[in-house]
């Protein structure tokens, strides 16, 4: 963690903070390979050694006023929408219970998370940059919003959780068409 922020050392944004949580070694990064792998990005492998994930991940952007909270509320950055938050806002959708649960927003991600392991180099890059460009519109969406009510607030959160469900929902259906690695 400390190399990818000393990279970015007089140069940090919201966007590079998000690029930094999703960070793994390798541009071919394969969580089936190897049982001690350990980075910035965590997945959960079988076993007891390779038992650690990454989990709602985010950054917070402190502008002195009202800090913006960019939020996955899922497990696994790199497969996650960061989605922007205010103390004052309630982001829409059920808290997850332990069991999975299509109704939160959690469990619902999950699909799109456990699907995308089964052959993480190949199926990451049907939507990584769709979800990009979806981080760029929520994060500079929010930005512009320094002054706004509560409400339009809360307005643009529900807005970025509905658009993120619906992404997320269609890049499933891009990655299932994708075969599933065997496992080595």
């Amino acid at each position: 963690t400390f190399g990818v922020l000393g990279e970015q050392k007089g140069k940090v944004t919201v966007e590079s903070m998000m690029h930094t949580l999703r960070h793994h070694d390798d541009e071919n990064f394969d969580p089936q390979s190897g049982i001690t792998h350990v980075d910035v990005c965590m997945h959960a492998g079988f076993g007891p050694i390779h038992i650690s994930q990454s989990t709602a991940s985010m950054v917070v952007y402190l502008d002195g006023d009202s800090p913006i909270i960019f939020a996955t509320g899922t497990s696994a950055p790199c497969t996650g929408i960061f989605k922007p938050l205010w103390v004052a806002s309630t982001p829409p959708g059920a808290v997850p219970a332990s069991q999975a649960d299509s109704t939160s927003l959690f469990w619902s991600h999950e699909r799109l998370h456990r699907a995308t392991l089964l052959n993480y180099p190949e199926r990451i890059k049907t939507y990584a940059s769709d979800r990009d460009e979806l981080e760029k519109k929520f994060t500079q969406g929010a930005l512009k919003l320094h002054g706004a009510s509560a409400k339009e607030r809360t307005d643009f959160t529900t807005q970025c959780f509905s658009e993120s469900l619906a992404a997320e929902a269609e890049w499933l259906k891009r990655v299932e068409k994708i075969p599933a690695r065997k496992k080595m």
